[in-house]
C-alpha cells in the first residue's frame, strides 16, 4: 500500500497542485518528503477555502451596508484549522473535511462541518 502511494503521489505532482490553488514559494515552501507534501496540500487547500469564504463573507457585509439584503444575522466565517503533523492532527478530520469539501462541494457543504476543539 504505502508502495503504491509513493507511485501516485509524488512531490511534484503535489507541488503542481499546489501551484494552481495558489501562490507557492518554492524557497520556503518546498516539501522534502512525501508526507511534508501532503501537510502542505492540504493546508493551502485549507487556506484558499477559508480566504474563499472571508470573501464572500465580505461581501454580504456590504450588501448589508447597502441594505440590499436583510439584516437578520451577521455571518461569521469559521476558523478553518491548518495542520502541522499528518499522523496527528489528522484525528479530527476537520482538515480532511474542508479538502473534501473543496473537490466535492456538493457531497460535502462547508455547513456540514463543525469547526473548533
Amino acid at each position: 500500500m504505502q508502495g503504491y502511494a509513493y507511485k501516485l503521489v509524488t512531490i511534484p505532482r503535489v507541488v503542481a497542485v499546489v501551484r494552481n490553488i495558489g501562490a507557492f514559494n518554492a524557497s520556503q515552501e518546498l516539501p522534502f518528503d512525501l508526507e511534508d507534501s501532503l501537510v502542505l496540500w492540504i493546508n493551502k487547500v485549507c487556506r484558499k477555502v477559508s480566504s474563499d469564504l472571508n470573501a464572500a463573507m465580505e461581501s454580504k457585509k456590504g450588501d448589508l451596508k447597502l441594505g440590499l439584503v436583510h439584516p437578520t444575522s451577521t455571518p461569521i466565517a469559521p476558523a478553518i484549522p491548518q495542520m502541522v503533523d499528518l499522523i496527528q492532527d489528522v484525528g479530527d478530520g476537520q482538515s480532511l473535511g474542508v479538502l473534501v469539501h473543496r473537490y466535492l462541494p456538493n457531497d460535502l457543504p462547508l455547513s456540514a462541518l463543525k469547526f473548533g476543539p
